[in-house]
């Protein structure tokens, strides 16, 4: 039996939908089993107006009827707006509820010590019903854990023990992949078996870590397994089994140049039409030309027309190779001696991405670009493009002049005249289209001198007729480099033309709005008086 004097210190936790506050309380307990006193003196917190008393009290004293049934909240608020609420049961003897507090007090205050506790800014509870919205709070990361979490720590050396069963099957699949392709170039996505891709780069890993035998590595160093490999080795030969997989679905090599689909990356089509480019250039090595031969029927001398031998193609490879050394440095000569040949003809670096001739080309300058904004590009090549004032940040507007210029260009070539008609309508061509009046405003902005000499040479050299009439006097634009004094002349003279039919167009603009608001006044009078008969109106 316990006393009426007994103090039972335990943790009271109200828990809503989002909020958890914890209250330290003393309880005095009678003969009788009931709750005489519990004095709460921590104040709770929640963003939610509807709370939930638990008390985690012993076994035998779960179901405390005053603490659940005899309580009464009490809510205020301080200055800073913040909704404070604190909950007091009812004391059944005074004694025992004032030594409880004392208990408390003695426990809790010591030394009046006062806790900074962190305000939360709540919404009012009286504009909340029972389901009001929930306030979520976003988890804390920690990201020192993530930074100095523990990694696997590679062996020192490799153990030793006989393959298992498992293995050997992976390495009998190993070799048919390479009596197939001609090599171990396992994409780690292969369509046909991802599988053996996945446990390929699984190897991969457990040769870096050491945690493969010795007699596994020994059985793959025997078939010429590659431990590593480039980023441009593995992407081209994902690259060669994608093309095998569109060859298998579609029955033909036919790609579109900007073909989009979910099931095949988004750089398959712009891949596929680099590589004749890439081969008239002779920097695609032979035993990728033989690969898309024999793999995928891709004969890229019948593509190209160039009727070269296989033994002339790798010796004229090789012959670049040793001339510029190593493969990125070799690719980088080829595209630096193509970017001046671009420049001489056409007097700028700006190479559009997709510009019709040179693919390759504008592809690289791209890239260039956005390795040099990304600051992962080396100095020696920004040293060698500065040589060829190359322009690092493009206008978008000067983007868009030179992909219009190079798309007259192409239709030229197709047409045989620079001259687009006025009514010209094409749906595979839409950028013709926009050509036709981007001429059109070219004649406008030589006239009004807005032309740099570059581009006006430009126009001139592909044969874009800039002396046509202009205006209502019907100017020759050409006599701004004859006879400069007449034009200035008339250029003064057309612009007083067009300041007075300025003003005569907006002089008849004025009367036919007010014209416009005489006739919907008639009408509505006209709908008034109609019903009474009014002759004015008949």
């Amino acid at each position: 039996m316990l006393s009426s004097r007994t103090l039972f210190p335990t943790t009271i936790t109200t828990r809503s939908i989002e909020a958890r506050s914890t209250m330290r309380c003393g309880f005095s307990r009678a003969l009788g089993g009931q709750l005489l006193n519990a004095v709460v003196l921590s104040r709770h917190r929640s963003s939610f107006p509807v709370w939930r008393v638990v008390a985690s009290l012993p076994q035998e004293h779960q179901r405390a009827p005053s603490l659940m049934d005899s309580h009464k909240w009490i809510r205020s608020r301080d200055k800073g707006g913040a909704w404070h609420s604190s909950v007091q049961c009812r004391a059944i003897s005074s004694d025992a509820g004032k030594q409880a507090e004392a208990a408390i007090d003695e426990a809790l205050m010591i030394g009046e010590r006062k806790v900074q506790r962190r305000v939360i800014k709540l919404p009012d509870p009286e504009l909340h019903d029972g389901e009001a919205k929930r306030v979520k709070k976003k988890r804390k990361v920690n990201k020192s854990y993530m930074r100095y979490r523990k990694k696997p720590k590679p062996l020192r050396t490799f153990p030793s023990g006989l393959p298992d069963e498992d293995f050997l099957v992976k390495v009998r699949e190993l070799k048919v992949f390479k009596k197939l392709y001609y090599d171990m170039n396992v994409p780690k996505t292969l369509w046909d078996n991802q599988e053996l891709g996945l446990w390929v780069a699984e190897q991969k890993q457990r040769y870096t870590m050491r945690w493969m035998t010795v007699e596994e590595r020994d059985l793959l160093d025997k078939l010429g397994f590659v431990w590593h490999k480039t980023v441009d080795n593995a992407e081209w030969h994902l690259m060669l089994h994608e093309l095998r997989r569109f060859k298998a679905v579609f029955n033909n090599l036919n790609v579109p140049e900007r073909w989009r689909s979910d099931d095949w990356p988004a750089a398959f089509p712009r891949w596929f039409h680099q590589q004749p480019a890439l081969f008239e250039q002779r920097r695609l090595s032979p035993d990728k030309v033989m690969k898309l031969r024999t793999l995928v029927g891709l004969d890229l001398k019948a593509v190209t027309g160039d009727n070269v031998s296989d033994e002339q193609y790798a010796d004229q490879y090789e012959r670049q190779m040793q001339l510029y050394g190593t493969k990125p440095r070799t690719d980088f000569e080829i595209m630096y001696s193509q970017l001046r040949e671009w420049m001489e003809t056409y007097y700028t670096c700006h190479v559009p991405r997709r510009v019709h001739d040179n693919v390759v080309l504008g592809e690289w300058v791209h890239r260039t670009r956005r390795k040099y904004k990304r600051k992962i590009i080396e100095q020696w090549v920004v040293e060698r493009l500065n040589e060829l004032d190359f322009e690092w940040k493009v206008h978008q507007l000067d983007a868009r002049w030179y992909s219009l210029f190079h798309h007259l260009r192409r239709y030229k070539e197709v047409h045989g005249s620079c001259e687009i008609p006025d009514d010209y309508s094409n749906v595979r061509e839409p950028n013709w289209v926009e050509a036709s009046r981007w001429v059109e405003r070219q004649h406008k902005l030589y006239f009004k001198q807005k032309l740099s000499p570059h581009k006006v040479k430009l126009l001139k050299d592909l044969g874009v007729n800039l002396d046509k009439p202009y205006g209502p006097l019907g100017i020759n634009p050409m006599i701004q480099e004859t006879d400069p004094v007449m034009y200035k002349k008339l250029r003064e003279k057309h612009e007083e033309m067009l300041r007075k039919r300025r003003k005569v167009e907006k002089r008849a603009a004025k009367r036919r709005k007010l014209e416009k608001a005489k006739e919907m006044e008639r009408k509505e009078l006209l709908n008034w008086y109609l019903p009474f008969g009014d002759p004015r109106f008949r």
